[in-house]
C-alpha cells in the first residue's frame, strides 16, 4: 500500500482537492482548537515509514492531528510552540479539512475514497498532499500572478488534461516547479488568467529554456512536460 502511495501522490492531491470542491468549501462550521495564550502543546508521535522516508504521527493539544509539510526537515521535538492560524481562504486549510484528522475526513473521504487503507497510510497521504501544496505555494508566495502561464499547444498525450497547460514558478535553485491548471483552479480563490500572470509561454519555449535541465534529468522529448516535472518534484521532495 505504501508503494501505491508513492505513485498516486500528485494525483491524489488533485483528487482530494477536487473532492473538497464537490463536497463544499465552507469551513465556518468547524470549531478552532487553540490555546488563549497563543501556544500549542505539540507531540511528535510514532514514526510511520513511506518509501525510504518516514514521518511522525504528530498531534497537538491532546489528540488534534498535525502534519509535517517539509519532508526534508528534521521532526521538531515535542513541546510548546507558538502558532499562526491559517486564513479562511488558505488552500492548505481547505485540504486539511478533508484529510485524516480533519472535520470532513470521516464524512466525505474515509469510506468513500480510502476504504481499505490503514489509518497510518491515510495519514501518510495527508502528509504528502499538504507537502505538495506547500512547496509550490512557497515558491510563488501563494500568488498565481507571480507565476508564468505555460500553454500546451502541442500535447501528445492520449488522454489530455481537462485544461491544457500549467503554471510554472522556479524555486530558489531555478528548478522549475509546476502546477497543472486543473489543480490551480481548485487551489486558488479565482482561476488564473494568462494575461494576469507574470508572463505567458508556449510549451515549446518552456522546453527550449529548460532543455539542458531536462536532458540532465534524462527526460527527452516528454509527451507531457508538466507530468514529467511533477515526477521530478516528487523525487526531489521525497527521495523516491
Amino acid at each position: 500500500m505504501l508503494q501505491k502511495a508513492k505513485h498516486l501522490t500528485k494525483r491524489l492531491s488533485a483528487f482530494l482537492l477536487a473532492v473538497l470542491v464537490t463536497a463544499g468549501t465552507c469551513l465556518s462550521g468547524s470549531v478552532p482548537v487553540h490555546a488563549a495564550d497563543g501556544t500549542i502543546q505539540y507531540q511528535a508521535g510514532a514514526s510511520i515509514k513511506y518509501g525510504s522516508y518516514s514521518t511522525s504521527r504528530m498531534t497537538f493539544d491532546g489528540s488534534n492531528t498535525a502534519y509535517c509539510v517539509e519532508p526534508l526537515q528534521p521532526t521538531p521535538s515535542s513541546g510548546t510552540y507558538a502558532y499562526t492560524l491559517l486564513g479562511n481562504d488558505s488552500p492548505i486549510r481547505k485540504a486539511l479539512y478533508y484529510l485524516n484528522g480533519g472535520y470532513g475526513y470521516d464524512k466525505h473521504i474515509k469510506n468513500q475514497y480510502l476504504g481499505g487503507w490503514s489509518d497510518d497510510n491515510s495519514y501518510v497521504i495527508g502528509h504528502l498532499v499538504v507537502a505538495y501544496i506547500r512547496r509550490f505555494l512557497d515558491a510563488c508566495d501563494g500568488n498565481w500572478h507571480r507565476c508564468i502561464y505555460v500553454e500546451c499547444a502541442n500535447c501528445r498525450v492520449k488522454n489530455p488534461c481537462n485544461q491544457s497547460g500549467f503554471l510554472f514558478c522556479p524555486d530558489y535553485r531555478a528548478v522549475p516547479l509546476v502546477l497543472p491548471l486543473s489543480d490551480a483552479d481548485i487551489l486558488f480563490a479565482c482561476r488564473p488568467e494568462p494575461g494576469e500572470c507574470l508572463a505567458v509561454f508556449k510549451d515549446s519555449v518552456f522546453l527550449d529554456m529548460y532543455a539542458q535541465f531536462l536532458k540532465e534529468q534524462k527526460i527527452l522529448s516528454p509527451d507531457c512536460p508538466c507530468m514529467a516535472l511533477l515526477d521530478i518534484q516528487n523525487k526531489d521532495c521525497y527521495d523516491w
